[in-house]
């Protein structure tokens, strides 16, 4: 596992021993990045269910200007942290460890301005993107023009709408499912 391209290109990635967490392939990490590359730049970005942080870190390596990432495993945490330090990107981070629920309320009390970019990896087969798209939306930690990306297990239903976002393209990957969302139409008018 590696950073694809940007500031910190084939950096190394460590990621967490045990089954607790289930990195995103190089392949699909790709897919995913090709799909908003453009809309990466300058963006806030929350990774919540982080596992080792590569999304975030990938999208800092590209140019986002901040990244807050948040995990319930202390090992997760502490490898997202060993990551970014080797990526040069640790100035550029907030690393939160609790369930993610609470860590958005949290959020919502301390993050002084909303996330445009928000990548979302929860446990399959629970509602969990749904629910944390809501909630999200709720607390009101989203801008105008934000882009969310869940991945899923292909055999899970995500909805076409959760809160303010709207799906607007699903890619597959064998067992994997990419859905990106956005609330301000960017994608719709290209």
């Amino acid at each position: 596992m590696r950073i694809i391209t940007g500031s910190a290109r084939g950096r190394q990635l460590s990621t967490p021993k045990g089954e607790e967490t289930r990195p995103t392939a190089d392949l699909v990490k790709q897919g995913l990045f090709s799909a908003i590359q453009f809309r990466v730049p300058g963006r806030r970005v929350l990774d919540l269910f982080a596992g080792s942080g590569q999304l975030g870190l990938e999208a800092l390596s590209r140019g986002a200007s901040y990244a807050v990432f948040c995990d319930s495993s202390e090992p997760a945490i502490a490898c997202i942290r060993k990551n970014a330090a080797a990526c040069n990107l640790s100035e550029q981070t907030r690393v939160c460890r609790g369930e993610a629920f609470s860590v958005l309320e949290n959020l919502a009390r301390t993050e002084k301005d909303p996330f445009s970019l928000i990548f979302l990896d929860p446990p399959y087969s629970k509602g969990l993107c749904e629910k944390a798209m809501q909630r999200l939306c709720a607390l009101q930690l989203v801008s105008p023009y934000a882009i969310c990306v869940c991945e899923s297990d292909a055999g899970d239903e995500l909805p076409a709408q959760a809160g303010a976002f709207s799906l607007v393209r699903s890619l597959r990957y064998g067992r994997r499912m990419l859905h990106i969302y956005e609330t301000g139409g960017e994608f719709a008018h290209e």
